[in-house]
């Protein structure tokens, strides 16, 4: 009897081992982890020009993004996305040939082809915040817009165009410009979610800024 009761209390003992390290082991495993993710964002874009000829160095357009992303752990995910920018511009002054001042403007707008790497903090949570480093990879579209140039005089015909108006370009340049960024991924369902990124370009300074926001699932 004695045996019989030792028997069913190891079994007991023995049952409640193994059902708490199952909780465990599913605790510490968690649900099952995306193996990408894909988003598109909309947001604001600026850029330094620095150029000697205008009135300021920054222009601020638009940007849009359709990005992709792989996890390689729970934490750590390599992304790609591909943007374009609206057109914005520079007003400046210019020397004319013949040493006269007129206006001029310049065009910019930019294609980008960006990858980053991502740290993301927190787990099984709905809101994950996540710092960022890459490099951009952007391809500027430059046109300068010309004013005509005009002698002034104090009688007639009082002025005359010693240089016309004309357009020169567009000119496109390459250029890869490192970032650092941050942000967060916000869930609405499973697997939904809403984005919110910055980064800032640094090459000889501050190159870019962008800030977006958009939507995106896991799958």
């Amino acid at each position: 009897m004695e045996s019989s009761r030792t028997t069913v209390v190891l079994t007991f003992v023995g049952i409640l081992a193994c059902t708490g390290l199952a909780g465990a082991q599913t605790e510490r495993a968690g649900p099952r982890l995306p193996r990408g993710d894909i988003s598109w964002s909309v947001g604001l874009w600026g850029a330094n020009e620095d150029r000697p000829d205008t009135y300021g160095d920054w222009y601020h357009t638009w940007n849009g993004t359709v990005a992709a992303g792989y996890y390689w752990t729970e934490h750590l995910k390599t992304e790609i996305d591909a943007g374009l920018t609206s057109e914005d511009r520079l007003w400046g002054t210019r020397v004319s040939a013949g040493g006269i001042y007129a206006a001029s403007s310049h065009l910019y707008s930019t294609h980008n082809v960006r990858l980053t790497q991502q740290y993301q903090f927190g787990h099984n949570a709905r809101f994950h915040p996540h710092l960022a480093v890459g490099v951009a990879f952007s391809w500027v579209r430059h046109t300068e817009e010309r004013e005509p140039a005009y002698q002034t005089f104090r009688v007639p015909p009082y002025s005359v165009i010693v240089e016309p108006a004309r357009t020169i370009g567009p000119v496109t340049k390459m250029e890869a410009v490192p970032f650092v960024g941050g942000g967060f991924k916000g869930y609405v369902s499973e697997r939904a979610f809403f984005r919110s990124d910055m980064t800032i370009g640094l090459r000889g300074g501050v190159r870019n800024v962008t800030l977006g926001c958009g939507f995106g699932v896991d799958f």
